[in-house]
């Protein structure tokens, strides 16, 4: 039964985690094209960031201001700019969880 409040993960582990995958699933796009030599380095990034785009969905849910992020990720064409929309968006999270904390700490007496 949901409890109606969001999971917090670690922010810098969640990072490292998704980088991480991203980093393995770019070793298995260049695998993937090794046997071709004329894929240029451009056709490699944009099946990257296709490829691991569903996977980055997931990992954003549930994350504040992930929404405009999943928007941008459908634009992105290379793995940079991809992880420069999920850095902002962790960002983002973290600003948010930050402004939580001050909004329900008690007022000092």
């Amino acid at each position: 039964m949901p409890t109606g409040k969001r999971p917090q993960r670690e922010l810098k582990e969640f990072r490292r985690i998704i980088h991480r995958h991203g980093e393995l699933q770019e070793e298995l796009i260049r695998r993937r094209f090794q046997s071709a030599p004329d894929v240029t380095k451009d056709a490699r990034e944009e099946a990257l960031v296709a490829a691991f785009r569903p996977h980055l969905f997931c990992y954003l849910r549930g994350i504040y201001g992930s929404h405009p992020a999943k928007r941008k990720l459908m634009t992105c064409t290379n793995a940079r700019e991809m992880y420069e929309t999920i850095d902002e968006c962790l960002q983002r999270e973290a600003d948010w969880r930050e402004a939580e904390k001050r909004a329900t700490k008690p007022p000092a007496e």
